[in-house]
């Protein structure tokens, strides 16, 4: 496990049963509720196991060992073909200073953390901050299996909070959200990236897309400190030549040989203006502090910063 990354132990104060909201307490080879004993949560070489799988799109029959393997890569031919997110890495370092202002040491939750995400990797390497991260799948980068619909922890106990391609893979992204505002701390921070225009990945576990505008409704309870594109349209392109390669041969090993080929591609975002990729990006960023205020649809409109704001005037001039 990472040095900083939390023991289960170290934060059993602040762990909550997913079902019932009530506190949890050791009982050897489990955790269970202070209210409902019979209420328990197996624990697995060191990591509870704490799900709700009556209300979970985690089926109660795949076992913790099943959860195990990595399904996420991140081996060097995949940076290699992918690149790094110098963007991610950059809005990552904003995203410490912010927490920093909160507390000198502050906790940061990941959900999504069985992998270390792409630009992540100071999270992990900064001494000075404690993360408890969680995933659907155990991994040496985690504290405990949770499922994002119904976080493990009390409220208002974490200064920031790092959900990176995660809520594409939610039935409800704004439970998740609403989730993630009653965790933090009053003007904790969070950072989201979750894909525009990408093709389904993960099979059967992805749902959503949000342009930049509805990424920034789905955090319409955080004030808006930056928000911008992860990758543009020449990413775009890539992933459409890989799966519509992919479907003409019927072969996904066609449409990967596609997509190593093409790694030249995402060089051209690099020189799309960015209201241009604002309307095209294939992923999208959010970094925004927890507030009781509430963004309006008519502030939303004016908050668009894409290429066609003259459309946006055009429609405000037709309704009066």
């Amino acid at each position: 496990m990472r040095s900083n990354v939390a023991a289960y132990g170290s934060i059993l104060g602040l762990l909550r049963c997913p079902a019932t909201f009530a506190r949890l307490r050791q009982d050897t080879n489990h955790l269970a509720t202070e209210s409902v004993p019979s209420v328990r949560y197996r624990i697995v070489d060191g990591v509870p196991i704490l799900v709700d799988f009556a209300n979970s799109i985690v089926p109660e029959s795949q076992t913790y060992e099943s959860l195990v393997p990595g399904r996420r890569s991140t081996s060097l031919f995949k940076r290699m073909v992918n690149g790094r997110s110098l963007v991610t890495a950059r809005n990552c370092r904003l995203f410490l200073a912010r927490a920093k202002e909160i507390a000198q040491t502050p906790t940061v939750l990941v959900i999504g953390g069985g992998t270390i995400g792409d630009g992540a990797e100071q999270l992990y390497q900064d001494a000075s901050v404690r993360v408890i991260a969680f995933d659907v799948y155990a991994s040496t980068n985690i504290t405990v299996v949770a499922d994002a619909h119904s976080v493990p922890l009390v409220d208002s106990c974490v200064d920031a909070v790092w959900v990176q391609a995660v809520l594409e893979h939610v039935l409800e992204p704004q439970v998740v959200v609403s989730e993630i505002w009653r965790v933090l701390k009053k003007n904790g921070v969070v950072y989201s990236e979750t894909p525009f225009l990408q093709m389904v990945h993960e099979g059967a576990y992805d749902f959503s897309r949000y342009t930049e505008l509805g990424h920034r409704f789905l955090f319409r309870r955080f004030k808006l400190l930056k928000s911008g594109q992860v990758a543009g349209p020449a990413t775009v392109l890539r992933w459409a030549l890989r799966y519509a390669v992919a479907g003409v041969f019927r072969s996904q090993l066609a449409g990967t040989a596609v997509w190593v080929c093409t790694f030249w591609l995402r060089f051209f975002d690099k020189i799309i203006r960015s209201d241009f990729a604002s309307d095209g990006a294939s992923c999208v960023y959010f970094l925004g502090a927890k507030t009781e205020d509430t963004c309006a649809p008519q502030d939303l409109i004016g908050e668009y910063r894409g290429a066609q704001r003259n459309v946006v005037t055009r429609g405000l001039r037709t309704s009066k």
